[in-house]
């Protein structure tokens, strides 16, 4: 995207919250011009205010909820999007088959979506004047674009298993280290050494000052 997203997150106060130290994990976010920024920056708020990230791998994943959280939603605005340009096909088409009156615009012949999404009064006339029943209008949008319709749909499917899987992670990863902080206090407090060939953790947990 063109603007500084990660400065304006900055400066809207969003990353008040998030460590110096992990606020790289913001540098990239997946927000379009089109989009609400602070929309976005809410949803950094509300992660962090649940999830209470205090390791470096619970910042990771406080940063990949929130954006496949965001992508999901971005993928049910577009599926939405795509039904209402059909249904304003439609209505183009069954107005031109009524009595030929209404403009015509490129190689498809319709009226382009954007006509009808700003002109609603003109979208409800012609509706009122052609008697179509709006229910039937978007069941034959989803049958015109059903196959758009489908894609979108795997790829809803496929980021809400990533989103299951993350907040997987981020529980696996906690009730790890409860239970090697039980372990060290059956200990006497002392470090446990770690299995041999094993990865070391990310250590003792981060404080979560803020910035």
């Amino acid at each position: 995207m063109g603007r500084n997203a990660k400065k304006e997150l900055i400066q809207q106060g969003y990353l008040d919250n998030v460590p110096d130290r992990f606020r790289p994990l913001f540098s990239v976010v997946p927000v379009f011009q089109a989009d609400s920024l602070d929309d976005y920056g809410i949803l950094i708020l509300q992660a962090i205010e649940t999830i209470r990230p205090t390791r470096f791998t619970e910042w990771v994943a406080v940063k990949d909820y929130v954006d496949v959280t965001w992508e999901i939603a971005q993928y049910r605005r577009v599926r939405t999007s795509i039904i209402d340009a059909a249904v304003n096909e439609l209505v183009s088409d069954l107005a031109q088959a009524h009595d030929g009156s209404i403009p015509r615009f490129g190689k498809q012949h319709y009226i382009p979506a954007e006509t009808m999404t700003y002109d609603t009064a003109r979208f409800r006339a012609l509706v009122a004047k052609l008697g179509v029943s709006p229910d039937l209008l978007i069941g034959q949008a989803f049958l015109r674009r059903a196959p758009e319709l489908q894609r979108i749909d795997l790829l809803i499917a496929v980021r809400e298993k990533a989103l299951q899987s993350i907040l997987q992670g981020l529980y696996l990863g906690r009730e790890h280290a409860l239970t090697m902080a039980k372990m060290r206090e059956g200990n006497g407090g002392r470090a446990l050494p770690p299995p041999a060939g094993a990865i070391e953790p990310d250590g003792a947990s981060d404080t979560n000052e803020a910035a």
